[in-house]
């Protein structure tokens, strides 16, 4: 930038005063065209233009030197550039609408499961006669399901109504000819009734519909012992005993182990 500064003052210098004055005393005597000759008119214009034109050219050239690799990163990274579009946001399809009846069989749905589980929390926590309310309420709804009426009768035995519970089993084993759990819990109300061939009839047959069943080879075991089967009551007891290893109550096992010990004692 110095040496176009400097090339304009000299043109000032030239254009203003006519002459560009030597700072060598010696040139005396060398000829100095006078300011208002032609030649020198013409002479100073043409050097202007010619500064003009140089400088124009250092300031491309500046321009160029300063800007331009910006410029060509700028263009490249345009070209490099990938604009992904923005990732459409799926719309909830809305639910459809429910008809009078599907919205009647929803609601249903809803207050059944709501039921189910009042029941069993009731009946976990010890609250039988809740949950004997939760299952009579279940059957006005489902008329027609066995184990409501087998969980209802367990409830209703749990608060000593053993001739309400008796027939609710009754009911679920009209319903489900084969349900193992109801002829096992009809059995323990006969055993409780002291009618042990009743007990009996029930429990074998479960015990050959699921011969792994545990609690009707207990209360088989039992039954066996009441109607003074002794031997086979033995065998019942030790086969107890040997299937429930490591799955039945420990308490249990040990109350079962002493009975075994004495009935042997009484052989």
């Amino acid at each position: 930038m110095s040496i176009i500064l400097d090339a304009l003052k000299k043109s000032e210098k030239k254009d203003g005063s006519g002459s560009e004055k030597s700072n060598d005393d010696s040139g005396a005597g060398i000829y100095q065209p006078d300011s208002t000759s032609p030649g020198r008119v013409a002479g100073s214009k043409s050097k202007t233009i010619l500064l003009a034109a140089l400088l124009l050219s250092i300031l491309v050239a500046v321009g160029l030197f300063i800007f331009g690799p910006n410029i060509k990163e700028m263009f490249m990274s345009s070209e490099q550039m990938t604009i992904k579009p923005l990732p459409k946001i799926a719309k909830k399809a809305p639910k459809p609408e429910l008809s009078k009846e599907e919205q009647e069989k929803q609601n249903k749905t809803d207050k059944i499961d709501k039921l189910k589980t009042d029941a069993m929390m009731n009946f976990q926590n010890q609250k039988f006669a809740q949950a004997a309310s939760n299952y009579q309420d279940l059957i006005q709804i489902v008329p027609d399901d066995a184990q409501t009426y087998n969980n209802y009768g367990v409830a209703l035995k749990k608060i000593g109504k053993l001739n309400e519970a008796k027939r609710q089993y009754e009911t679920a084993l009209a319903l489900k000819p084969d349900y193992t759990e109801a002829m096992n819990n009809l059995a323990v109300v006969h055993l409780a009734e002291r009618s042990y061939h009743e007990a009996k009839s029930l429990l074998e047959k479960a015990l050959a519909i699921n011969p792994d069943y545990l609690d009707a080879q207990l209360h088989l075991a039992l039954c066996l012992e009441k109607l003074g089967e002794l031997t086979t009551a033995v065998n019942t007891y030790q086969d107890f005993l040997d299937n429930s290893e490591g799955v039945m109550n420990r308490t249990i096992r040990l109350q079962v182990e002493t009975r075994l010990a004495r009935l042997k004692e009484d052989l």
